[in-house]
């Protein structure tokens, strides 16, 4: 086989699980070709930004890239319906593996999934499933129950903005790492905490009190590959590059599932007060994130698709998963 260069771009850094997982897949790729597949990796936006990535890769500027659906709702919108806040069953680490990794992939496998994947000149089935353990909330006082988000002061991500609003929470715009000098300086009461990053963060030193939510989200980004450039592949070198990938997807499983269950164990040492928000509370976010999944569904309508079939589909899927 001769030698193939690729150039994956990815707006995010070498750092935390997707960066791991980039780097794996590389790794393993010049391993099972012995040299013969290289990558080279793209860090921080240095070719294509999060909103320039799709129709960047589409052009064949790229081979690889890493995308965010929920930074490009516009050209995934039937993609981006699984990255809904709380649709993603989780009540602990290993169910990211048996409940939450599940319902991403079999949305994935959904017929106008994989056409709108298409529709982007990218290959449907290399895709890496890159999600994220759920979202906590870090703040300066204990969030008990939904009534008690009323009025008070959030910096969080977008994706779980609109779950806030329902509450009658104010939402702010803080970038990712700003979220400690937005509590130190008052700005904001409240922030999101990973277990992939409380260490890093150190949120808990302005925010000692950790109330477990366990809100997912983040089912939307993906490593994909270039149709064209997957075509153009001799068939000795497609096999390894899906074996890698399949590879890859497994790695992610089972280093998020340790990220979560190391970062959970880590909460309880770093936070002065873990606060765990009653079934019945959560229960409350869960009606008030249906409300969300069915106005997306509304939209999706609007745009011609069909989106209550979609919803739908999560739904019954998610029920399976469950056993209910």
């Amino acid at each position: 086989m001769k030698p193939v260069t690729w150039d994956f771009a990815t707006y995010s850094g070498p750092f935390g699980v997707t960066g791991e997982a980039m780097k794996y897949f590389v790794k393993r790729l010049d391993e099972k070709t012995k040299g013969l597949f290289k990558i080279n990796l793209h860090w921080s936006g240095a070719l294509l930004g999060a909103r320039d990535t799709p129709p960047g890769i589409r052009a064949g500027l790229v081979d690889m890239a890493y995308i965010s659906t929920p930074d490009n709702p516009d050209k995934f919108p039937v993609t981006n319906m699984i990255d809904l806040p709380a649709i993603g069953p989780y009540s602990g680490p290993e169910t990211i593996r048996t409940q939450w990794i599940p319902l991403v992939k079999a949305y994935r496998e959904h017929p106008l999934v994989r056409d709108e994947v298409a529709s982007w000149n990218l290959a449907p089935d290399l895709v890496l499933r890159i999600v994220y353990p759920p979202t906590e909330m870090a703040g300066v006082k204990a969030l008990n129950t939904v009534e008690d988000f009323k009025g008070q002061k959030f910096g969080t991500s977008l994706n779980i903005a609109p779950l806030l609003a329902k509450t009658g929470a104010v939402w702010v715009n803080v970038p990712w790492g700003e979220g400690y000098s937005a509590i130190q300086n008052g700005l904001v009461q409240f922030t999101s905490e990973f277990s992939s990053s409380v260490a890093s963060t150190k949120i808990y030193e302005v925010a000692p009190y950790l109330t477990m939510m366990d809100i997912t989200y983040g089912g939307g980004f993906m490593g994909v590959v270039n149709q064209d450039s997957f075509n153009a592949l001799p068939d000795g070198m497609k096999k390894i590059l899906r074996e890698v990938f399949e590879e890859t997807n497994t790695w992610l499983v089972d280093e998020t599932v340790k990220i979560d269950a190391a970062g959970i164990e880590k909460y309880k040492n770093l936070y002065k007060n873990v606060v765990y928000l009653p079934d019945a509370e959560k229960k409350k976010f869960i009606d008030i994130a249906t409300v969300l999944w069915q106005e997306r569904a509304k939209e999706l309508k609007a745009l011609g698709y069909p989106g209550d079939e979609l919803l739908k589909f999560i739904l019954d899927k998610r029920a399976g998963i469950l056993g209910k």
